[in-house]
């Protein structure tokens, strides 16, 4: 199957019910291991670039020493950003079968693995915009913030069959208490790690 990423990407933001479409279809022709890896490659790209954005623009002292330490490793950086991924993936499937969807742990990972390599260009674009023009990039940001969440919600919806966008918002509101607690226990366990010199 010969995927056009560029045409994909740009219906992504223009008509995600396509793009969410054409994605589960290319799901179908993949292994789940080809997609876990996919998820692990895009978690260590945003990691990656929000690394990258931290050097180019250093937040202040203040802020950095509020900061716990995963933020301020690369690797750990994408160990945590790697294990927040795979627990959303988790969640939203589990939480979307509780209210009635359909979708299998693969056509999450590639839901998830293409949602995040379309914030990694995102940010990349975002990054190189705010080296041009500051102040719009801080606008530009905030919209693209609100329009990745409407994807994301057609993306689950298409993903589970609800037909519904507002079960696939319920989806996302359950799996944030979800996921908020799985993120503290993780964040726990990779500070314990960092602390001990793992």
């Amino acid at each position: 199957m010969t995927i056009d990423f560029q045409n994909l990407a740009r219906s992504t933001f223009l008509a995600p019910n396509e793009a969410a479409a054409t994605i589960l279809a290319i799901r179908r022709s993949v292994s789940n291991q080809v997609l876990w890896m996919a998820v692990v490659l895009a978690a260590v790209l945003n990691a990656l670039v929000v690394s990258v954005n931290m050097q180019l623009f250093p937040p202040a002292a203040e802020a950095v020493e509020a900061m716990p330490p995963v933020f301020l490793s690369p690797g750990l950086l994408a160990i945590f950003v790697t294990g927040g991924l795979v627990i959303s993936v988790f969640v939203l499937l589990w939480a979307g079968r509780v209210l009635g969807g359909k979708a299998e742990l693969g056509d999450m990972l590639a839901v998830m693995a293409w949602i995040e390599l379309v914030q990694v260009g995102l940010q990349v674009s975002l990054t190189i915009l705010a080296v041009v023009l500051p102040g719009l990039a801080q606008m530009a940001g905030f919209v693209a913030s609100i329009w990745m969440l409407f994807i994301l919600v057609v993306f689950i919806d298409s993903a589970h069959g609800f037909g519904s966008r507002m079960r696939a918002v319920g989806v996302m509101i359950l799996s944030f208490f979800l996921l908020v607690m799985g993120l503290m226990f993780f964040l726990l366990l990779i500070g314990a790690s960092a602390e001990g010199g793992i």
